[in-house]
C-alpha cells in the first residue's frame, strides 16, 4: 500500500543507498542523517497517541516521535494529511502536512531531525527550520546532498510561513483524528 510520491521517495532513496558504499538494499535508511527512517510499507503504530485511522511511514531517529499518513476516508492517497506524533509528549499530535509533498518540503532546508521540537518550542523551532540551523555542521556534505536530492527529485523548496501554514493545518485535520 503507497502512494505515487511514496513510491516516487522510496525509488529515489533506493538509488541513493545503491550510491552509497555499505547501505545497498538499505533505502529505507538512507535518510537517517536527515532524521527520516522510512516504514516500507506503511504500517499502523500501536502506540496510544498515534491516530487509529494513520499509517506511519517514517520515524525519527533515536526517539519515538513518527511521521504518518492521516487516512481522512479510509484510503491511502496522495492527498492524504501527515500527522506527526510524539508519544509521552504534551503536544502529542501536530498535523505538519496536507500532504507527503508539503511535509517533505518543511524539512527540505534544515532536516527532519529537529521537527518533533515543534510540539514544544514552536518558535525556536521555526527559527531552526527557517535558518536551516540543525545539529549538523553546514560543512556536512552527506548531509547537503541528501536534502539536494530529495528537492530536486520531488520539486521541494521551503515553506514561505511556518507558524501560520502550520496553525492552518490543524485547524483544517486535527478534528479528523481518531483514538
Amino acid at each position: 500500500m503507497s502512494t505515487e510520491t511514496l513510491e516516487r521517495l522510496w525509488e529515489l532513496t533506493d538509488r541513493l543507498a545503491e550510491e552509497s558504499p555499505g547501505q545497498e538494499g538499505l533505502g529505507y535508511a538512507v535518510l537517517d542523517a536527515v532524521g527520516l527512517i522510512l516504514e516500507k510499507p506503511p504500517a499502523h503504530y500501536h502506540y496510544d497517541e498515534t491516530p487509529l485511522n494513520s499509517l506511519c511511514f517514517a520515524h525519527g531517529v533515536g526517539n519515538e516521535v513518527h511521521f504518518s499518513f492521516l487516512l481522512i476516508e479510509g484510503e491511502l492517497n496522495d492527498d492524504c494529511p501527515i500527522v506527526m506524533t510524539l508519544p509521552g509528549s504534551e503536544n502529542r499530535n501536530l498535523i505538519v502536512g496536507a500532504n507527503l509533498i508539503e511535509f517533505l518540503r518543511l524539512g527540505s532546508r534544515s532536516g527532519y531531525l529537529n521537527l518533533d521540537r515543534l510540539a514544544e518550542n514552536l518558535d525556536e523551532t521555526i527559527g531552526l527550520i527557517e535558518s536551516a540551523d540543525d545539529a549538523f555542521e553546514e560543512e556536512d556534505e552527506h548531509y547537503q546532498h541528501l536534502l539536494d536530492s530529495l528537492c530536486t527529485e520531488l520539486g521541494l523548496f521551503p515553506w514561505l510561513d511556518i507558524e501560520t501554514r502550520l496553525r492552518e493545518l490543524q485547524s483544517a485535520y486535527c478534528s479528523r483524528l481518531q483514538f
